[in-house]
């Protein structure tokens, strides 16, 4: 009896300094979504700094310029980590950089961003 007893107090004990499980990362919601006002072709990425130190990019999406038929308009939802800093790129077809926006997304939030490109510039809409 007396050795179940010792047993059962080291495991309480163990069990009490060891490592607890840890949570899985809540998610944040991203959508962007931008219109092309200029003639010229874009891409949009979204680029961020993860927990470990690690640069991430993905693309989201290109618009194109189209002059003649019009405006050309896309979006892109993604799910990212809460607390965390991303940077919205806008980029031509050569990679030159042309504007960035930054975005930070609280635990369990959707935020919805619209842009509107003019003049190379992503112009936030309401």
């Amino acid at each position: 009896m007396m050795k179940k007893l010792l047993t059962a107090a080291t495991l309480l004990f163990l069990g009490a300094c060891g490592e607890h499980p840890r949570q899985p990362p809540t998610e944040a919601e991203l959508i962007v979504e931008a219109r092309n006002g200029d003639p010229f072709d874009y891409a949009l990425w979204l680029e961020w700094q993860d927990p470990t130190g690690t640069w991430n990019q993905i693309f989201l999406f290109a618009v194109y310029g189209d002059p003649i038929v019009g405006p050309t308009q896309d979006f892109a939802d993604v799910t990212v980590l809460p607390g965390v800093q991303y940077y919205i790129l806008l980029a031509d077809a050569d990679g030159n950089l042309f504007d960035t926006q930054t975005v930070w997304l609280a635990e369990g939030t959707l935020v919805d961003l619209h842009f509107h490109i003019i003049g190379g510039l992503l112009v936030a809409q309401s």
